[in-house]
């Protein structure tokens, strides 16, 4: 059986960190294709939870902010 936790978007919070991962990766070079991918990873980040993703985004993202990846995400080479 599978235990699932419910995470909230604190708007304030939330949507300011994905604006600065967008920003943080576009000085690297490195274009995200959306802004919700961004929300995401911003939740993802204060919650110091893992993400399983199959999207380059997410890979380039925990790159460059630092975010867990679960086992069998997508790996960028």
């Amino acid at each position: 059986m599978y235990s699932v936790q419910l995470e909230l978007i604190h708007p304030r919070d939330d949507f300011d960190s994905a604006c600065d991962i967008y920003h943080r990766c576009r000085a690297v070079g490195l274009t995200i294709r959306g802004l919700p991918d961004c929300l995401i990873a911003a939740m993802v980040a204060r919650c110091e939870l893992a993400v399983l993703h199959n999207d380059r985004d997410f890979a380039q993202m925990a790159a460059v902010i630092g975010f867990a990846e679960a086992p069998g995400s997508l790996v960028v080479t």
